[in-house]
């Protein structure tokens, strides 16, 4: 009696979905090996080892492989593909890009790092963030994110620790003229930078668009933010015109939701 059941592959060897058009094929895969909240790096032997970061099971969409050698052989790899990668730390990135084929990097759609460039240089080896950054500058389809525990919701520094990453990694300062930024905080943006991230810029050269840097946070508390940006306007050292406050505090808040949304 033949199975019913599209799971257990015909008697005669055939597999069915083999038999659709490419593209189906494609989309059904695709389908099959998403998840939702991408995937975890665990480092193991391979350097290739995921796992996904929700609820869902790695075991359905590993079956793909065994239903036939052809089905195995157009899925291989798929699964990093389809999904966004998570890194705790750069090294770990790093490891995965060395072993990964780099002709396959072009496929990569995003590298999540939790641990940010800037703020743990002195932790990150430069030859780990330089293979981070070579992927972004050799395949510009590819966005790397690192995350920043200095860009807060609860604090206007949020604003200005942004455009000083901009500055130091991007030379960008265009931010400058789109909002107001206090006296003493002009004072420390000029200010040349930390050992640490002056030699990461000559060794790295300016940091291409695709690397971005997000906050820890993963929603932005507008009303926090919004509080403690009045209070720099009105209750600081240097007050703004009371004319001026609202105008500046919404460009602030502008600001603020732009870095959470895009990175910087």
């Amino acid at each position: 009696m033949t199975s019913t059941n599209p799971s257990i592959p015909p008697a005669n060897g055939a597999c069915p979905l083999l038999s659709l058009p490419g593209e189906l094929r494609n989309a059904i895969y695709e389908f099959t090996l998403t998840q939702p909240e991408g995937l975890q790096y665990r480092p193991g032997q391979d350097d290739k080892t995921f796992q996904p970061r929700g609820k869902s099971s790695k075991a359905d969409a590993e079956q793909l492989k065994y239903a036939s050698r052809q089905l195995r052989q157009e899925t291989e790899g798929l699964e990093v593909a389809c999904n966004d990668l998570y890194f705790e730390t750069f090294e770990q990135a790093a490891k995965f890009l060395e072993s990964y084929p780099q002709s396959h990097h072009r496929n990569l759609r995003v590298i999540d790092i939790a641990r940010n460039t800037v703020a743990s240089t002195e932790e990150v080896h430069f030859s780990n963030i330089h293979a981070v950054v070579d992927v972004c500058n050799n395949q510009p389809n590819v966005v790397v994110r690192t995350h920043s525990s200095a860009f807060q919701s609860d604090e206007v520094n949020l604003i200005f620790f942004a455009i000083q990453n901009r500055l130091r990694l991007k030379d960008e300062p265009y931010w400058h003229k789109k909002v107001y930024i206090p006296a003493w905080v002009k004072v420390i943006l000029e200010q040349p930078p930390e050992p640490g991230a002056e030699r990461l810029r000559r060794m790295m050269g300016k940091f291409p668009e695709n690397y971005r840097t997000f906050p820890t946070e993963k929603y932005f508390d507008e009303q926090a933010f919004r509080a403690a940006a009045r209070e720099e306007l009105v209750d600081s050292l240097s007050p703004v015109p009371e004319d001026d406050v609202d105008t500046i505090l919404e460009s602030w808040v502008d600001l603020a939701k732009e870095i959470f949304a895009n990175g910087v």
